[in-house]
């Protein structure tokens, strides 16, 4: 888009339109909403003004993204629910992934998808229930290990670096330049085999 405004600010509108299209999908399919109630319930989203910075700021993006993998995410859990297909839980566990990708507050998802059985239609069993919920459970889990492991925090940014060593005594952090890319990546290696 260059330096022209239009372009970005026609992205975010288009983001915020698709997350109100999902609100309506997950209103008309959950709550079992008329269809009219669905689409107002979307409108309102659309329309309220809680969101106006995400949508305004192009750098706030990946709030919007972080929104539209949610509801994909759940929307796709409440199918997989009702019609009992492996594939839709995996299209809501690949969302919740690219949810925890786009903005840390994600990691309620698992809270949410608990919630949101309770008012699933057709009435699964415990373990259909269950089971997509602990396996959020465990790849925030395991989002939150690796979140610490980069950043010795799990909310927020340190200014402290990493100390690895000291989790990892044997191995040590080799910091080098791949033969393509302009920044440095981080590089395990142990201690024995370190070029330092």
């Amino acid at each position: 888009f260059g330096l022209s405004p239009l372009g970005y600010k026609a992205v975010s509108l288009a983001l915020h339109a698709a997350n109100a299209a999902l609100v309506t999908l997950l209103a008309a399919r959950l709550a079992g909403l008329s269809p009219g109630t669905a689409v107002g319930a979307g409108l309102l989203f659309a329309t309220h003004p809680l969101p106006v910075e995400a949508v305004a700021w192009t750098a706030c993006w990946f709030d919007l993204a972080a929104t539209q993998f949610i509801l994909l995410s759940l929307l796709a859990l409440a199918l997989g629910w009702e019609n009992r297909r492996t594939s839709t839980l995996a299209v809501s566990v690949v969302a919740a992934q690219l949810a925890l990708w786009s903005k840390e507050s994600s990691f309620t998802l698992p809270v949410i998808a608990g919630l949101l059985a309770l008012t699933v239609g057709r009435r699964p069993t415990r373990s259909e229930l269950l089971r997509p919920i602990l396996f959020l459970f465990v790849l925030v889990g395991v989002y939150l290990a690796v979140r610490f492991l980069a950043w010795y925090s799990l909310v927020g940014y340190t200014h402290t670096p990493p100390r690895f060593e000291s989790l990892f005594p044997k191995f040590t952090v080799t910091v080098v330049c791949a033969p393509f890319r302009l920044a440095p990546e981080a590089v395990v290696l142990p201690a024995s085999e370190s070029p330092m």
